[in-house]
């Protein structure tokens, strides 16, 4: 999460049990957590898990090619809740 977005999201009633202590923080320089990233690709890594977590809401089993473009939570719902009207019949 990008230090300048969590004013905005936080006012939206978002990210509101987030801290340096379960997110991962950075600014303009980098990193501001005081730990270590586990992966080199973490970052891309929890984008794709939020991802699919996100498409589980469907409540459907999919069968999809999925490819992420600046990808985010809002983004995805918006994915879920066309896909439910077309697995609904319209």
């Amino acid at each position: 999460m990008r230090l300048k977005d969590v004013e905005e999201l936080r006012k939206e009633g978002l990210a509101l049990g987030g801290n340096l202590n379960n997110a991962l923080v950075f600014n303009d320089k980098g990193l501001l957590n005081s730990t270590q990233l586990r992966f080199r690709d973490e970052c891309a890594r929890h984008k794709a898990l939020d991802l699919l977590g996100d498409l589980s809401m469907v409540g459907l089993p999919l069968q999809a090619h999925v490819v992420g473009y600046k990808a985010g939570h809002r983004l995805h719902l918006r994915m879920v809740h066309r896909l439910r009207r077309l697995c609904r019949g319209g």
